[in-house]
């Protein structure tokens, strides 16, 4: 089946990545595996399943299933069952230096550890002493020596916080220091002596991203990117329903959408509630989101098994509409015409440097102020040249740059202010404008 048409949206043509996408079952689904290509612009159903975590070791893909215990995915996709998972309610699973699985155990309030070769269990985290349900952990990350769990309360029956509204925001992410654990027994730690998040409703799908957590704050229909020591305030995408599944890539989201099996639940809070089971795909920097259906009811988790390069061109022209593909923020461009202004202070662009070499950019810059003007250029946040204009005209700059541990690079202008052809020239754009482009071609060094 097609993607639904991103290919030809100038905002989402650049995607190439390829995720598996795992579906647990509810009453009216059996759930299972998607895969979802945007290279190739379709997605198919590869297994039937109730499916839930999902982890790559090596060329090995690792799914824990309610249905059929572990499942073991090679490069190809063949997969095979291994291992009882029975009577666990499991759902999400890491790895811990390629040596053993961490599958969260939610009927027992604990963390399975899984020797990664035999699949035997051989140690396990208990948050909470009873074999019942009661703390509703659900997803795992690992951070260097950090396991960070998420859950719906640290204090227990979660179920009463629930139905009876006493605290619905009783949900929190934890973190524990995996070398304080002994991997071959039964260790206890109570999750209220390691919160680190709280506050939360019903919370899934925590990982780490450019040194920032996220989340899934799953029943506020929302994901929540946290501040860290640079960027202070925290970053929440708010979506239409009940959101788990969580990959970040670039300046692009993907996000899971549950079909809402609580339908009685905080009526007051939402003027609006999707019944819609897919995938958003989200632009953050443009605040524009496309959804993708599929034929389930529940997604679990989203998991990259290809990041791909977008195809750039050797120039990018921004007189084109292709432009458009290539701009991080689209509302700090005014709209297309040969040289192409900046309508806010900052703005950046994605280029793309092939692998294995340095090479040049050209870049043709254009000002119209009727004076001294300057427009700095920056690559990935670091200052590079300033480009002065004594007067109206055009330069041509060249910037040498390197392939670095990534091929796509960010390229910014900056202008110290904004000014008004109607006001300086008595022209009749009223824009605020900075500076013009008209091209940004790589060559090589």
């Amino acid at each position: 089946m097609l993607l639904y048409g991103l290919r030809n949206d100038p905002n989402f043509s650049l995607l190439r990545d390829k995720f598996l996408v795992t579906c647990n079952s509810d009453d009216s689904d059996n759930g299972g595996i998607f895969l979802m290509d945007f290279e190739r612009n379709m997605w198919q159903k590869v297994f039937e399943g109730d499916c839930r975590g999902a982890v790559r070791v090596g060329e090995r893909i690792f799914v824990v299933t309610n249905t059929h215990g572990f499942l073991i995915f090679d490069a190809d996709l063949i997969s095979k069952m291994a291992g009882n998972l029975e009577d666990l309610d499991v759902h999400g699973i890491v790895s811990f230096d390629e040596k053993f699985l961490f599958v969260a155990e939610t009927k027992r309030n604990a963390v399975g550890f899984y020797d990664i070769e035999s699949l035997e269990r051989i140690g396990e985290i208990k948050f909470n002493m009873s074999d019942m349900d009661e703390n509703h952990i659900n997803d795992l990350w690992i951070h260097g020596s950090k396991l960070m769990v998420s859950m719906f309360t640290p204090h227990g029956n979660w179920r009463w916080d629930w139905n009876t509204r006493t605290k619905p925001d009783a949900g929190c992410i934890i973190e524990v220091d995996i070398t304080s654990l002994n991997l071959r027994k039964s260790n206890f730690v109570d999750p209220q002596n390691v919160i680190i998040l709280s506050g939360l409703c019903m919370p899934h799908s925590v990982i780490i991203k450019n040194g920032r957590t996220a989340y899934c704050d799953s029943m506020n229909f929302s994901v929540v990117i946290q501040d860290n020591e640079i960027i202070h305030d925290n970053e929440i995408i708010q979506y239409q329903g009940f959101t788990r599944g969580l990959v970040i890539q670039n300046d692009t989201i993907f996000c899971g959408q549950s079909r809402l099996r609580h339908l009685s639940k905080f009526t007051e809070k939402f003027s609006n509630r999707s019944m819609e089971c897919g995938i958003y795909v989200t632009r953050a920097n443009r605040k524009i989101s496309r959804f993708i259906p599929l034929p389930a009811s529940q997604v679990y988790q989203i998991m990259p098994i290809k990041m791909g390069k977008p195809e750039f061109p050797d120039i990018i022209e921004f007189g084109t509409p292709a432009s458009d593909a290539y701009l991080l923020d689209i509302v700090s461009w005014h709209d297309i015409e040969l040289w192409r202004w900046t309508a806010n202070l900052h703005a950046e662009v994605m280029v793309n440097i092939p692998d294995g070499g340095n090479s040049i950019l050209i870049i043709n810059l254009g000002s119209g102020f009727p004076g001294n003007y300057r427009c700095d250029v920056g690559v990935d946040g670091r200052f590079q040249t300033s480009v002065a204009f004594p007067e109206p005209g055009h330069r041509e700059i060249e910037l040498a740059i390197d392939s670095g541990d990534s091929s796509q690079r960010v390229i910014s202008f900056e202008v110290p202010f904004l000014w008004n052809p109607n006001e300086l020239l008595q022209s009749e754009d009223r824009r605020m404008l900075g500076i013009s482009v008209k091209s940004i071609e790589v060559g090589p060094h």
